[in-house]
């Protein structure tokens, strides 16, 4: 008896998960409707908060360290695939940790398709080390782009793949979004010629609450980058969240992954955007080849290195 009804659970889990992706589209149409997509074709967005120095923690439970970034404001073409992110760092009043405070910097990064690069004063860096050795840098932006919430439908729409499930949520949650049984549309695709996963969760108002996507890391293995908008706001018929909280890391390994959050008090729809062309030097530039030294440490026991990262080889 209990077989069959397992049965009877996975053949109706089936059909209702299959029903909700052959109408994944109408789900993305509604969304796009509610969000003011249809002519947005680009998006600047700016406000002031806090990042965090990704690693850096004493322990698995607690957050990465902060710094206060205000101004912030990131600008997007999305037909053009072009990012410019601009923000002012400092330590601000987040405790240092032992650290040396961090100074005020001014940062700028760029993204032009497939070439990443930052400006700091007058020179250009070309970014050719993987983040966190693991994701190449243009690949990253290209994802964040993806997994804004405007960026999000358009590239869904797009996919040739996207499924779409429907479900209630269950129990709490925290920072607004969905809870206690409001039914939510998980929509998923596969994006940058099937590199990378996304999903994204479509609330019961029709707006764009959670993304999240995972890229390779040295450390976890597969890392999730999750970006969760609540409290929108209509600016001039496009809405917006005016709460931007991002994680970055492994809820299971580390629960305390904060990454950033900004609170977002100005967007501006299709907004004229300088795309800048790329430099030389970020065209021209290669990534250093990544070599592994190996080290005996004793019998069967050899270390190996790579970059910044270490691992244990030992034969049994």
């Amino acid at each position: 008896m209990t077989r069959r009804i397992g049965i009877l659970i996975a053949l109706v889990s089936l059909v209702a998960a299959t029903a909700s992706a052959q109408d994944v589209r109408s789900v993305l149409q509604a969304s796009a409707k509610a969000m003011g997509l249809a002519n947005l074709k680009t998006i600047q967005y700016s406000g002031s908060g806090w990042f965090s120095m990704i690693g850096q923690t004493y322990g698995l439970n607690e957050d990465w360290p902060h710094y206060e970034v205000n101004p912030y404001t990131r600008t997007i073409d999305y037909d053009a695939k072009f990012s410019r992110e601009e923000y002012t760092r400092r330590q601000g009043s987040y405790p240092a940790l032992g650290r040396v405070p961090m100074p005020e910097q001014h940062i700028v990064n760029f993204l032009n398709r497939n070439f990443a690069w930052n400006v700091e004063g007058d020179k250009v860096v070309p970014q050719t080390r993987p983040y966190l050795d693991g994701i190449a840098v243009a690949d990253l932006r290209q994802l964040e782009i993806m997994i804004t919430p405007h960026g999000f439908l358009r590239a869904a729409l797009a996919a040739s793949d996207a499924t779409a499930i429907s479900l209630p949520i269950v129990g709490a949650a925290d920072y607004g979004l969905s809870q206690n049984g409001r039914r939510v549309t998980i929509v998923s695709f596969t994006a940058l010629g099937g590199k990378y996963k996304i999903n994204g969760t479509i609330n019961d108002q029709n707006l764009v609450e959670l993304v999240d996507t995972w890229f390779p890391n040295p450390i976890y293995g597969d890392m999730n980058y999750e970006m969760r908008y609540t409290q929108y706001e209509d600016f001039g018929g496009v809405k917006f969240p005016t709460l931007v909280h991002v994680h970055q890391g492994d809820p299971i390994l580390n629960p305390a992954h904060n990454y950033y959050e900004i609170k977002v008090n100005d967007v501006q729809a299709n907004v004229k955007v300088p795309v800048e062309a790329v430099p030389d030097a970020a065209r021209t530039a290669t990534a250093p080849p990544l070599t592994v030294e190996t080290q005996r440490l004793g019998d069967g026991v050899w270390v190996l290195g790579a970059a910044n990262y270490n691992s244990l080889a030992m034969e049994f």
